[in-house]
């Protein structure tokens, strides 16, 4: 007599749940393996130059994705094995490894040329500043706006825009 379902531990349920998504069994073990074994290789998946998330919002909104996938995966693998938590689990176990695959080297290289084109000096802009030397230690605020923006809006209403108007 088989079970059914099988009641796994609430930390596992995640590997349970990609366990249960691939179809064959070798490669529903290799893949289980992987979801953890995936966790190793995020230093040399990481293409980023800063390594902190507090200064990449990509990367912030790139975790709670993450988490969201994660807690997915959790909920699914507590359910039974049946039809729309199958296609619904093989389709996060596919964001899982994606996420770890594709998109944390893309962000990586989307946050370093936006840092690159932050960083690369506007000759007419520059020159215009350090001319007027009222403008001079906001010189680098019209570089960095776009993070600013992104991180602290009132620092740009406070700091930015009264120089500009």
């Amino acid at each position: 007599m088989s079970v059914k379902f099988i009641d796994p531990i609430l930390d596992l349920l995640p590997f349970y749940t990609i366990l249960r998504s691939i179809p064959n069994k070798l490669m529903g073990v290799i893949g289980m393996l992987g979801a953890i074994l995936i966790l190793l290789a995020m230093p040399v998946l990481d293409t980023g130059r800063v390594r902190g998330s507090q200064f990449r919002p990509l990367m912030r909104v790139a975790f709670w994705i993450l988490v969201a996938d994660f807690f997915l995966l959790m909920h699914i693998g507590a359910q039974h094995a049946e039809e729309p938590y199958v296609t619904l689990g093989a389709a996060a176990t596919a964001l899982y490894f994606s996420w770890f695959l594709v998109l944390v080297p893309a962000i990586g290289i989307i946050e370093n040329t936006l840092i690159d084109v932050a960083r690369a000096p506007d000759t007419a802009t520059q020159a215009n500043l350090s001319t007027n030397s009222a403008f001079a230690p906001y010189s680098q605020a019209f570089i960095f706006a776009p993070f600013l923006v992104l991180d602290c809006p009132c620092l740009l209403a406070s700091h930015i825009l009264p120089i500009i108007c």
